[in-house]
């Protein structure tokens, strides 16, 4: 009778710890959001604020008042760095809304923040 319960506790278990690591890799698109402000680090780090003050946070990094767009050569850059930093520079200069998807965080300073993985110009 034990070796059913413990059978019984083992999936239980399992099924929670799958659960949360799907959730801990939770990723999220944002809706309509204008730029307002670009700002790049020395290090080409780029941060991105918007006119709403705040970007989705699957992730539950520390702040989510800016997103972060990794250099490349960086852990967790993407690939398209320089054509997702062109795409925010146009839609910044045009005053036209992006919806970018945001996944993990990275130590910006003291907090970490949400990291940039696309972006999406619309018109």
């Amino acid at each position: 009778m034990r070796a059913h319960y413990g059978k019984k506790l083992a999936i239980t278990l399992g099924g929670l710890c799958s659960l949360t690591a799907t959730f801990a890799l939770a990723g999220a698109w944002t809706g309509r959001e204008t730029i307002g402000r670009i700002t790049v680090r020395a290090d080409q780090t780029i941060s991105i604020v918007s006119h709403s003050g705040t970007w989705p946070n699957p992730d539950a990094c520390d702040n989510a008042s800016r997103i972060i767009l990794l250099p490349p050569g960086a852990p967790g850059a993407i690939l398209s760095f320089e054509q997702v930093y062109a795409l925010l520079l146009q839609a910044h200069a045009s005053r036209r809304p992006v919806m970018v998807f945001v996944e993990g965080c990275t130590l910006f300073g003291d907090e970490t923040f949400p990291i940039l993985e696309e972006a999406a110009f619309l018109y």
